[in-house]
Formats: C-alpha cells, sequence, structure tokens
C-alpha cells in the first residue's frame, strides 16, 4: 500500500470485495468439479492457484495484485471445499469426528505459526522474500501431491 501511494481504506475494501467474490463464485464451480474430477485434483489447482498468486505478488506492480486476489479467493475457497471432503474419504462414518478433530488438531500449530514466521521474515528481508518462500513451500506441497494416490469412496459399514 505505501509502494504503491494508496489510501488504505479504499484499497482494503476493494482487495476485500474482489478476494470475497472470488471465492464465492469459484465455490458455486468447486464441489461440482470436486465431485467429477476429485477432491485430490481439486487440492492440487488450489495449490497451483495459490503458487501463482505468490508468485505475482513477488513481482508485480498494482494493476496485477487484483489477480492475486482473485487467485487467492479461488484457491482458498477450493482447499476449504476439498480438504474436509479428503479427511473423509479416509474413515468409516462412526470414525469421522475422530478424524475432523484429529486434522484440526494437527493443521492448528502450523496455521498459528506461518503468519509470525512470515511478519519476521519480511521485517528481515521485506514482502518479495516472503512471496518467494511462501511459493517455494506451496510448491513443495503440491510435488508431494502428485505422488498421493486419491482413495476412492469406499467407506462401508463394518460388520
Amino acid at each position: 500500500i505505501n509502494k504503491f501511494h494508496l489510501k488504505v481504506g479504499e484499497i482494503v475494501g476493494v482487495f476485500t470485495a474482489i478476494l470475497l467474490s472470488s471465492q464465492t463464485f469459484t465455490n458455486i464451480i468447486w464441489g461440482v468439479v470436486g465431485d467429477r474430477y476429485g477432491h485430490k485434483a481439486l487440492m492440487e489447482f488450489a495449490a497451483i492457484c495459490n503458487i501463482a498468486a505468490a508468485i505475482i505478488s513477488a513481482v508485480t506492480e498494482l494493476p496485477m495484485f487484483y489477480g492475486v486476489f482473485i487467485l487467492t479467493g479461488a484457491g482458498t475457497s477450493a482447499t476449504m471445499i476439498s480438504s474436509m471432503n479428503l479427511v473423509l474419504k479416509f474413515c468409516q462414518p462412526e470414525e469421522r469426528p475422530t478424524y475432523i478433530g484429529l486434522f484440526n488438531t494437527v493443521r492448528a500449530p502450523s496455521a498459528g505459526i506461518a503468519p509470525l514466521i512470515g511478519g519476521f521474515l519480511i521485517d528481515a528481508s521485506g514482502y518479495s522474500s516472503a512471496f518467494i518462500a511462501t511459493a517455494m513451500i506451496l510448491t513443495i506441497g503440491f510435488s508431494l501431491t502428485l505422488f498421493v494416490k486419491e482413495q476412492t469412496m469406499t467407506s462401508t459399514p463394518k460388520s
């Protein structure tokens, strides 16, 4: 915001509206895409959106930031839809509460620590470094998903 000499209130409102609109409109699409092509594929697409957003953020000027927020909204929406659906595929119906609780517990520390690490990185070497580090971490995560086979829906009641 300082780099582009913008009024904080105006640009925050515009970026928030773009992000939420992108999430809303793509949310409608992602459920169908996940059901048709698989939620693993949708998670991979979400990673690609977020990698692209991080790279563009590191090297762009203001007009491209609108695209960053569109990509981030689309990626976030796809992640929200597919992450829980993938967890539900791993277990029997009676085990779902345990798996959901475990899923949320395991990801909580990184959700709390990552912003702190990002803040330290920004203070030490600037926003571009933080965006590049984010893109690298997302790329590693995306690469790991390529080696995982999506489990089919085989949850049947235990006898």
